[in-house]
């Protein structure tokens, strides 16, 4: 029966072999024992040459049946062994569903280190982002402010400027009345002194 033929899924070359299969080494390697080997081709042609024809077919006969035979014996070891593989198979996979589900399995591990990896650079980049707006909003408003003071400033140097131009009117005002009002004086002790 050909590989096409068997009945049996590819198993998984990891799996690890039962217990029981290593009792039935010895019987496996009679088996292969029993397998005629293929003489090298110098040989083979040497062979030919001194046995008949056949020979030649009774030995291809024979390595064709031990041929069968080995692939019998290996599905009817696979059958053997199938419910036993299945099991332990089954058995390490449910194991690693608990692993799972207790989050101790090397691959949730691995993607939750990934994922706090990745909340940790989001993280920063998130504070640095933030450290930056406030810089800006804080150089924004130094800017303001300043523009604020320097117009304050301006308005209050204007303020200053007419206080002082109507105190300084205020007082020309009261110097030219008390010129006047002493011009007016000198002007009547004058007169008063005419007539006098």
């Amino acid at each position: 029966m050909s590989n096409e033929e068997s009945s049996w899924p590819i198993l998984d070359p990891l799996l690890k072999k039962p217990e029981l299969y290593k009792d039935k080494a010895g019987l496996k390697q009679k088996s292969l024992l029993n397998y005629p080997m293929p003489l090298p081709d110098d040989q083979v042609g040497e062979e030919l040459t001194n046995n008949n024809s056949n020979t030649a077919e009774e030995t291809s006969n024979e390595k064709k049946s031990a041929a069968d035979d080995l692939i019998k014996e290996i599905e009817d070891e696979l059958e053997f062994y199938r419910y036993d593989i299945y099991t332990e198979k089954l058995k390490a996979l449910e194991k690693e569903l608990a692993s799972i589900e207790e989050g101790t399995h090397k691959d949730v591990v691995a993607s939750d280190k990934k994922a706090l990896g990745k909340v940790k650079s989001d993280m920063s980049q998130a504070e640095e982002q933030y450290l930056l707006y406030i810089e800006t909003i804080e150089r924004n408003f130094e800017t303001q402010k300043a523009e604020i003071m320097k117009d304050h400033q301006k308005e209050l140097d204007l303020v200053n400027r007419a206080v002082n131009f109507k105190r300084h009117s205020y007082l020309d005002q009261q110097n030219n009345r008390k010129r006047t009002r002493q011009q007016i004086e000198a002007e009547r002790r004058e007169v008063n002194g005419i007539y006098n």
